[in-house]
């Protein structure tokens, strides 16, 4: 939509630089959408068959098994699909790519639980907490794909490698949930505005119906968003740090 597009180029335009060490790397909220978008693009074929099958599927799921059944199986097969384009995208990008194997499905599903949890419980206590809890694992789902590691390990790099730009990484993650937000809201509104107008009593955002398809696409497009992100950062905070660290050895 036109108006996420001009959203995004605001935020490419936002440089929030905290600290010399960043301010040094030119590391900012814009580079991260930046890079975001130019992976997706480049990814466009993987990111649509995303966010086609995801979309059907979580419809089909809750459909055939219930709200509540239908929400966890949905869930889980979200992860195992967003396991899939963040290993092709990884593969795709050239960037180190571990290989597809049940052993780190298994090792990036239970992450990704335990880190959910955590995040979780941070933003209970007072958000911000679990804001920083996002930002400082955002490596972790590519350091088991393209790096193989295990699941403690992963959570030590990317704590490490994101030390310097945790704020940075809250501002990219509080504009991406705000866009995310703002897009559900237009489209649910939208629809629930129609059918006011309409007369239909009906629920306009359940299972199946047009409204609720659309957000269920709206929910797939920005996971698939949220996996390019992960690679993004992969590039700016590792894959270029290690250049950086060439260049000045």
């Amino acid at each position: 939509p036109l108006a996420f597009h001009s959203f995004v180029s605001l935020a490419a335009n936002i440089q929030l630089q905290l600290g010399d060490e960043e301010l040094m790397a030119h590391f900012s909220v814009g580079d991260i959408f930046g890079e975001t978008f130019a992976i997706a693009e480049r990814a466009w074929a993987a990111v649509l068959l995303y966010v086609v099958v995801s979309t059907g599927l979580n419809v089909f799921l809750e459909l055939a098994f219930g709200e509540t059944l239908g929400l966890w199986s949905s869930s889980l097969a979200g992860l195992v699909l967003g396991y899939a384009l963040l290993g092709h995208v990884m593969k795709r990008e050239g960037l180190p790519f571990a290989g597809m194997s049940v052993f780190l499905l298994v090792v990036y599903l239970v992450a990704t639980l335990v880190s959910s949890i955590a995040i979780f419980i941070g933003t209970l206590l007072l958000v911000v907490p679990g804001l920083l809890l996002l930002a400082r694992w955002s490596l972790v789902p590519t350091m088991i794909i393209g790096r193989g590691m295990g699941m403690l390990q992963a959570f030590s790099e990317s704590w490490g490698a994101t030390r310097s730009k945790q704020w940075t990484l809250v501002g990219f993650y509080v504009l991406l949930i705000l866009a995310f937000v703002l897009l559900l809201a237009l489209v649910g509104g939208g629809f629930a505005g129609v059918q006011i107008a309409a007369g239909d009593g009906e629920d306009v955002l359940a299972t199946g119906s047009p409204a609720g398809v659309l957000v269920e696409a709206v929910g797939s497009f920005f996971g698939s968003l949220f996996a390019c992100s992960n690679v993004a950062l992969y590039v700016l905070l590792v894959e270029r740090g290690h250049e950086e660290e060439a260049i000045f050895a």
